[in-house]
């Protein structure tokens, strides 16, 4: 019986991932069935689920990857519904705050690193107090652009995951982004005393 269950769930899974980026959260679903299936009762040795599963792991590596391309591209382009897909994907396969924590991280990592290079241009300049005004509200304002584009960016990924009621899945209340906000305006006041 539990073969069958097996070999049903394989069956669905190939359909799904067959049907495309839409079907990729279904496909976790069921890959995420297969492997607690699997966990619960030995069944190595039959040949026929042998040959599944090792289709199946190499499927799992490509779920996986297409959900982090379709969270890039979603975020890049600000498109809600890839985020969702590659929210519920994690999500269904039990690595949502992992890769939610690598999302984030990355791009307040690149918040940082702009306002470091922001300062680290103006320290080169020391000494030097006219090019330094005529390039500080230069600096000020594509700092202010980097910073409006990549929290838009944030939020926008909190507020799928909200909807998804995820929030607390991901270790995250629901004032990170305030909390990371806060952050910012720290490093940036020190940006602008330091300058």
């Amino acid at each position: 019986r539990r073969v069958l269950r097996f070999l049903n769930l394989a069956r669905k899974m190939r359909t799904h991932m067959e049907a495309g980026e839409a079907m990729l959260p279904k496909a976790a679903l069921c890959i995420f069935e297969l492997n607690e299936l699997k966990r619960e009762t030995d069944l190595t040795g039959i040949h026929v689920v042998d040959v599944e599963y090792n289709w199946i792991s190499s499927s799992e590596i490509s779920v996986v990857h297409k959900a982090e391309e379709m969270m890039k591209k979603g975020i890049e382009k600000q498109n809600q519904a890839d985020i969702a897909t590659s929210v519920q994907v994690f999500h269904h396969l039990g690595i949502l705050k992992q890769r939610m924590d690598i999302c984030f991280q990355s791009l307040f990592d690149k918040l940082t690193q702009s306002i470091q290079s922001s300062f680290t241009f103006f320290l080169s300049l020391q000494g030097q107090a006219e090019v330094i005004r005529a390039s500080l509200w230069d600096r000020i304002d594509r700092l202010m652009m980097t910073s409006s584009v990549l929290f838009s960016q944030i939020w926008m990924i909190a507020k799928v995951i909200s909807k998804l009621n995820l929030i607390e899945e991901c270790g995250r209340s629901s004032d990170f982004i305030v909390v990371h906000w806060k952050s910012f305006v720290a490093q940036f006041k020190e940006f602008l005393t330091k300058s």
